[in-house]
């Protein structure tokens, strides 16, 4: 499972992703995606599996518009954290460079 606990909406996306790579396709043959430590699990619905647990998502049929504006939420925040990631290896090459000691935390 990508990403920290609790999952963020964009961790689901992801593991959504990997799912209908593997074939598992959001309300057809994929009901619900759920997280139990750290894996993920696709199922079809039905109660053989008992009940789901709190960090279980019910997978719908993509709604283009809806599915456009996810994707530029997602862009835009790893753009931010790019840019961020990006700004910190600056510094600390800046650092590096004046012969200061860079704190191996500080990224």
């Amino acid at each position: 499972w990508p990403g920290d606990d609790p999952p963020s909406e964009k961790s689901v996306y992801m593991m959504q992703q990997a799912g209908i790579e593997k074939g598992w396709i959001p309300g057809e043959n994929c009901k619900y995606l759920q997280k139990v430590k750290n894996v993920g699990y696709f199922y079809e619905g039905g109660t053989e599996s008992g009940k789901a647990g709190p960090q279980t998502w019910m997978m719908k049929k993509s709604n283009p518009e809806l599915e456009q504006k996810r994707r530029a939420k997602i862009e835009a925040y790893e753009k931010k954290r790019e840019a961020w990631y990006s700004k910190s290896a600056q510094q600390r090459e800046k650092a590096i460079k004046k012969g200061l000691e860079w704190p191996e935390d500080a990224s």
